[in-house]
């Protein structure tokens, strides 16, 4: 199946602002409403709809939806028909929750609840970033890349996951939760 016509980053409710074009911060900085702690990734705060930039800008297909309740998701990859279930369509990578800005303010999600997994209705495995060293947009945009160029069925495991992390901490060292 190929990519949607229309690729959405938020709900029509930011009024025609067009959200692909917002300037995303170097993969290596913090981005404007990263809220880091020195207490672990719990208390970090990204904005999805930078994470999503970043992974556009490593040539991997990203967007975020609205998935319901004020509940924003993160999809990003080649698109495959779920296996179990013929109905739906399925990504290489989705990542969240999130909370959905309403227009008002960005699609933000905080690490202490925070999850990057395949798309598919029978995926019990997948990242959880409230045990990682995540410190901001472009940790999250590296986690979720590498859970794309993963093969079909294939989870990024938690080792994986940090191995991704010390390799993008000692890319950009200047990183450091504030």
């Amino acid at each position: 199946m190929g990519t949607p016509a229309v690729l959405r980053m938020t709900s029509n409710h930011n009024k025609g602002q067009d959200q692909s074009r917002q300037q995303a911060p170097h993969p290596g900085k913090r981005g404007t409403t990263s809220g880091g702690t020195s207490t672990g990734s719990t208390g970090v705060t990204v904005n999805l709809d930078v994470v999503a930039a970043l992974v556009r800008e490593q040539g991997v297909w990203a967007f975020v939806d609205e998935s319901g309740c004020g509940v924003v998701t993160l999809y990003a990859g080649a698109q495959y028909a779920d296996p179990f279930d013929e109905d739906r369509t399925a990504y290489a990578a989705v990542a969240g929750p999130g909370t959905y800005g309403w227009g008002r303010g960005p699609n933000t999600a905080t690490m202490a609840e925070f999850f990057i997994t395949r798309d598919d209705t029978e995926n019990p495995d997948g990242i959880d970033c409230s045990e990682l060293d995540v410190r901001c947009e472009g940790d999250v945009a590296a986690l979720i890349v590498a859970q794309t160029r993963r093969p079909l069925g294939a989870v990024l495991t938690q080792r994986q996951a940090r191995r991704v992390l010390r390799r993008t901490h000692r890319r950009w060292p200047h990183r450091s939760p504030q």
